[in-house]
């Protein structure tokens, strides 16, 4: 009976390490899968944008009318241009 509860034990440790196969075919698969579409991403079309540079004497609503009609325009980025040595 011993014998018995001894090899159960041993079937128990067996089952509880993790098989490293399935982790490494997981990981080659998403490695692959990366290098393909890697360099179809640098060759897409690169999107519009605008980069909007303005001084302390801007107005704020034109920068406001700026922002909606750029969607409109069909520019998906607005980005704003800073100048930290302009503050000091």
């Amino acid at each position: 009976m011993n014998d018995d509860a001894a090899g159960g034990n041993d079937r128990m440790a067996l089952a509880a390490d993790i098989s490293m196969t399935p982790l490494i075919d997981v990981m080659l698969v998403l490695l692959v899968v990366f290098m393909v579409t890697l360099p179809v991403l640098h060759h897409a079309a690169p999107q519009p944008e605008v980069r909007l540079s303005a001084d302390h004497a801007a107005r704020c609503d034109s920068i406001a009318k700026l922002l909606p009609a750029a969607p409109a325009a069909g520019i998906a980025r607005v980005g704003f241009v800073t100048d930290p040595a302009a503050g000091r």
